[in-house]
């Protein structure tokens, strides 16, 4: 079987934190206790990415940037009542600023053609 890995950028820690989930439920009941934890907290901005494993080019990542975790578990509940688990690669960053993580989420995109105005 496969899993559904996701790697969580934690904005006090230099190491990455490695999750892996059996089903993207799972996935999501995670995120929705975290969101019962950050409703606290305010001083953080998410970027919060998945990556199709049929593609091999990270430009074809979607990218979600918010302060309110509660969006993220809400976009993770339409593919829990959809069941697709068919995208196994997840990231979480967080952020201090918008700015760094909307820097982070062009480098991510930069082989994309509509990274730059043309």
């Amino acid at each position: 079987m496969k899993k559904i890995k996701l790697t969580y950028f934690k904005k006090s820690s230099n190491k990455p934190l490695y999750f892996y989930f059996s089903k993207i439920e799972d996935l999501h009941n995670w995120v929705e206790l975290k969101t019962d934890e950050d409703d606290r907290i305010n001083d953080r901005v998410f970027l919060f990415t998945y990556n199709d494993i049929n593609f091999d080019d990270s430009s074809n990542s979607e990218c979600f940037v918010t302060e309110r975790i509660g969006l993220i578990a809400d976009l993770l509940s339409q593919y829990y009542f959809f069941g697709l688990d068919l995208l196994s690669e997840f990231h979480l960053h967080e952020y201090d600023t918008f700015e760094d993580a909307y820097l982070v989420a062009k480098d991510m995109k930069e082989g994309n053609p509509l990274c730059y105005g043309g």
